[in-house]
């Protein structure tokens, strides 16, 4: 139980009055495991692309979801080079959410979705 503080937390070491981590220290602790699982799943992706091809557009997905505005453009931007496999599927897909408002992800979406 004490893992969670240590993975990171509210600061106060706050417990839940039965002697547990405060429910804040869980979350903090799950998005903390989830960004350390998305930062491993690309190193591994990375490390595939050197012997076979992995799609850009999944790993500029990743670096969207931890918030690598630049990243996630070269890949997305690398992906409309390759003529990548999910642009002809756009909207199965979960959204580019940090890079959205960014011109270099509009011209993107112009050119794969041009009536989005």
């Amino acid at each position: 139980m004490g893992t969670a503080s240590v993975v990171g937390g509210n600061g106060a070491g706050a417990k839940d009055g039965r002697g547990g981590v405060d429910a804040r220290d869980g979350n903090v602790a799950s998005r903390e495991i989830s960004r350390f699982a998305s930062i491993r799943g690309l190193d591994d992706l990375q490390e595939r692309g050197r012997t076979q091809y992995v799609s850009s557009f999944g790993i500029g997905l990743i670096h969207d979801a931890l918030g690598e505005r630049d990243a996630a453009l070269a890949a997305l931007e690398r992906a409309y080079d390759e003529h990548a496999l999910e642009f002809s599927q756009w909207k199965l897909y979960p959204a580019f959410q940090a890079v959205q408002a960014e011109p270099r992800y509009q011209v993107v979406l112009r050119h794969v979705a041009p009536n989005p």
